[in-house]
């Protein structure tokens, strides 16, 4: 019980930290989101800034010369077409423009979000880097500023000092002085170039993420199910050892049984062998002239016979019945016709009968039935319950009778004698269980019959009720039927 609610609790953990697993992944990456953007939109920013440099000295180192020719290649020139170029071709959809509030080329002015921009640099002249997302229009605004240097003058400056093909192509951007915001380096990323990236990451982290916690959760598990597997030893082993010791304490009980029902049995005719031997030393002298005396003595003598006949059929029952129960009968077991082998009991039985006169019937198959079985057992378990069962009935009727039933073998024996009772039937195949018993010789030809059925796997069962009569019926398993 308490393995499986530790179990429970373990599967309630596992669930809580994934649901926690995914939650936090997931408002990490839609916080990433962000960072992300602002992540790309400088690294284009820097691919501009570079380009802007690089050409920018071309110029001031003279490896070009500023002209109309080479206009052009003015950062403010190649970057706009640089820009449109990779706006159109990128996947992504990614738009890099280099703008201003005051643009010469009307391609290059600023809209109202890059207009924000602006603002926001010229009121915080420190800053460098501005970022905000733009809900309704679904992308993030990122951008950096440009300010005017001391290069830029030639150009920005005044209009007058400016070179003849600037100013006379230009009517406006002039008055520019050091330090002052010409313009932005504008990203615009996508909220769905952003939504598909962090989705893709976070799922691959979730997968991870999860591999690791089923990971911990499965070595937990395992060092559950490890616990488990010794609880449950040790818990077979403690039931192992309380059902030995409950067989034990039976053992005794049995014992203790068997020897006061075995002394009751032995002591019963042991006394009338001693008192009719007594009896018959006395009259000894006087057996010569007295007649009468010597009838007396013989019926002495021949109620020493039986007691001594029933002594000896107590004992040899008792080591059959303990030989049974150990396995240590040798059985000729083969299949054979059973038919012959119930006449024969049935006829031995007759003789018995002619005192009491009670109705025998015979009731047998008119074909063969063949059965694995040992003949001289057989025929034992047969002889027992019908010297049974003359025991039991003073008047009415004894049945012994045979079918076929489906793919078995069924034997009867029926009686209408004193039937036994409901309490009494639960023990009756295991002599010297109840101490207060006085049956102890028709405990123990049952309790024969019982191992010998068990022996010959055949299934037998009782029905009975008091006063009204007893059935056993034995049915024989495995067997082979002949026509």
């Amino acid at each position: 019980m308490t393995n499986k609610r530790n179990i429970f609790l373990l599967l309630i953990l596992f669930l809580m930290v994934t649901i926690f697993q995914i939650a936090y992944q997931f408002y990490s990456h839609k916080e990433g989101g962000d960072t992300l953007a602002i992540t790309e939109g400088r690294l284009l920013n820097d691919f501009m800034m570079i380009h802007r440099k690089y050409y920018q000295k071309l110029f001031i180192d003279e490896v070009l010369t500023l002209n109309e020719k080479t206009l052009p290649a003015l950062p403010a020139f190649s970057a706009s077409i640089i820009s449109e170029t990779f706006t159109k071709n990128n996947k992504s959809k990614i738009i890099v423009r280099t703008v201003s509030d005051r643009a010469r080329n009307p391609k290059n002015m600023a809209d109202r979000h890059e207009m924000d921009a602006i603002a926001f640099f010229k009121a915080n002249s420190d800053k460098t880097e501005y970022f905000k997302p733009i809900k309704e229009d679904n992308f993030s605004q990122y951008a950096t500023v440009l300010k005017i240097t001391k290069n830029c003058l030639k150009c920005h400056g005044e209009k007058e000092d400016a070179p003849a093909f600037i100013s006379q192509k230009y009517k406006q951007s002039y008055g520019y002085e050091i330090g002052e915001v010409r313009g932005i380096i504008s990203v615009k990323i996508p909220k769905k170039h952003i939504q598909e990236y962090t989705m893709k990451s976070f799922y691959s982290n979730l997968f991870y993420g999860l591999l690791i916690i089923v990971g911990i959760f499965a070595s937990l598990l395992w060092m559950l199910l490890k616990d488990k597997e010794e609880y449950e030893k040790i818990k077979k082993q403690k039931n192992e050892l309380a059902y030995k010791k409950n067989l034990a304490e039976k053992e005794v009980v049995r014992r203790i049984g068997f020897i006061k029902n075995i002394s009751h049995e032995l002591r019963t005719p042991l006394n009338s062998i001693i008192n009719f031997t007594e009896q018959v030393e006395e009259d000894l002298d006087e057996l010569a002239h007295d007649e009468k005396l010597r009838e007396l003595s013989k019926d002495s003598l021949r109620r020493v016979l039986k007691n001594s006949a029933d002594l000896l059929r107590v004992i040899n029952d008792t080591i059959e019945y303990s030989k049974a129960e150990s396995g240590e009968l040798l059985l000729d077991i083969y299949a054979q016709d059973i038919i012959p082998m119930l006449r024969r009991v049935y006829s031995d039985i007759e003789v018995l009968n002619t005192k009491k006169g009670i109705d025998l019937r015979l009731k047998l198959e008119d074909t063969l039935l063949a059965s694995e079985v040992d003949s001289i057992y057989f025929t034992k378990i047969i002889k027992i319950l019908l010297t049974n069962a003359i025991k039991q009935t003073e008047d009415g009727f004894i049945e012994l009778r045979s079918y076929k039933q489906n793919k078995e073998i069924v034997v009867e024996i029926e009686d209408s004698g004193t039937g036994f009772s409901k309490e009494y039937q639960e023990t009756i195949f295991k002599p010297f269980e109840n101490e207060s018993s006085h049956k102890l010789e028709l405990e123990l030809e049952l309790g024969i019959v019982k191992q010998l059925c068990k022996a010959m796997d055949i299934e037998i069962s009782l029905y009975s009720e008091v006063t009204k009569g007893t059935i056993f019926k034995l049915i024989l398993k495995k067997d082979t039927y002949e026509s």
